[in-house]
């Protein structure tokens, strides 16, 4: 992905789907760090978790943003639910939702003090979730 900042030369940003204390891919946080002191291109501007349990937001953003303070810090998040599919394949009728549905807006004032500046939902994040998560953001300013 830092190979196509590089080539297209647009300004944008880079987001992880994490889990607690790495991506899911396995990387911990302290490797994308190291790579991107290494390898971030001047056109990167922004850095970001995804699709991923909103408990963990704060810990990604505080060591995103000690490391790299120029950077918008960016978020995501998911419900925190889990998907299951129970068959072994794609087949949304027998697969499922489980696991408690966290209110988002709950964890929004420590992401704004973490430094999220982009706030939003992934995963059965609903309408009404943006709603709040908007109304806590504009009353923050």
């Amino acid at each position: 992905m830092l190979k196509l900042f590089s080539e297209f030369k647009k300004d944008g940003y880079i987001s992880f789907a994490c889990q607690k204390g790495a991506t899911n891919a396995g990387e911990p946080f302290a490797e994308i760090v190291k790579i991107l002191k290494i390898e971030a291109p001047k056109n990167l501007k922004g850095i970001g978790i995804n699709c991923s349990e909103p408990e963990i937001v704060e810990e990604f953003g505080a060591q995103m943003k000690a490391n790299f303070p120029d950077l918008t810090l960016v978020c995501y998040p998911n419900t925190g639910e889990s998907w299951t599919n129970n068959s072994g394949e794609w087949q949304v009728e027998a697969s499922q939702w489980g696991g408690e549905r966290a209110d988002l807006a709950s964890y929004v004032p420590k992401w704004i003090e973490t430094g999220f500046k982009w706030i939003g939902g992934c995963c059965r994040v609903e309408p009404k979730d943006i709603f709040k998560i908007a109304e806590i953001v504009k009353n923050k300013k």
